[in-house]
């Protein structure tokens, strides 16, 4: 966890202090070590909260400080055009450190693989030669099916994935059978009541494929094409997003 956050954080290698940024932007900026137009300077116009004198102060003085008192600007060398990616450059000694990284790194023994991503970070034979797949790409395939239960038991998707289903749990009919059927029911997937015109009375809920058949294989269920159970109320995202 440290690691992580030291990933997000400013340093400096002639000094100890490490600054986090706490903006909500900032820290989705990537890198570039040629190609950036953008660069971090210290703020010149913000003597409110850029205290430049703290830039000499000692490490002890800095610990006792409860508030903001160093301010950065990110400062576009050039223009920047609309969907143009801002980058900077996260200076030789960060780039050093990650192509030894890219250089040493192994995948996980799949026997120690807690998170299932040995065939998803990797371009590998076994992982028919498409390494690492994007949440937002298996939202945008509309082709392939999800998995059942049953089927991620052999094939599991990685912990980094998670289903998701537009469903109404609230629907009247999970009250009108809540005697005999706690904690299941089951009723076709309405597009009106599951999935409304209006965006705020929508809902999303973690769940799980316990089923999935073809269109007409039921004829009492020609509306619906999967089975869907174990609804979870406290999580909510985007369909296959993790």
């Amino acid at each position: 966890k440290q690691q992580i956050i030291i990933n997000y954080m400013f340093g400096h290698p002639d000094s100890t202090v490490l600054l986090f940024p706490y903006s909500q932007n900032v820290a989705y900026i990537n890198h570039h070590p040629t190609e950036y137009n953008t660069e971090v300077r210290w703020a010149t116009d913000a003597p409110w909260i850029h205290h430049e004198e703290w830039l000499e102060k000692p490490v002890s003085f800095l610990e006792e400080q409860w508030q903001s008192g160093l301010m950065l600007e990110f400062i576009a060398l050039r223009d920047i055009q609309p969907g143009e990616e801002v980058l900077i450059n996260y200076g030789d000694e960060w780039q050093k450190a990650w192509d030894e990284h890219v250089k040493n790194w192994e995948p996980v023994p799949p026997e120690g693989d807690y998170n299932n991503l040995t065939l998803w970070t990797k371009t590998s034979e076994a992982s028919s030669g498409e390494g690492y797949v994007r949440a937002e790409l298996l939202n945008e395939d509309k082709e392939t099916p999800l998995k059942t239960v049953e089927e991620q038991a052999e094939d599991p998707y990685p912990h980094s994935i998670q289903i998701n289903c537009k469903v109404n749990v609230n629907h009247r009919s999970a009250y009108l059978f809540e005697i005999e059927t706690v904690p299941f029911f089951s009723r076709n997937w309405e597009e009106s009541t599951d999935f409304p015109a209006d965006k705020e009375e929508r809902h999303t809920h973690k769940c799980n494929v316990t089923e999935r058949y073809e269109k007409g294989d039921r004829e009492e269920e020609e509306d619906s094409s999967d089975d869907i159970g174990e609804l979870d109320d406290d999580e909510e995202g985007d369909d296959n997003a993790g």
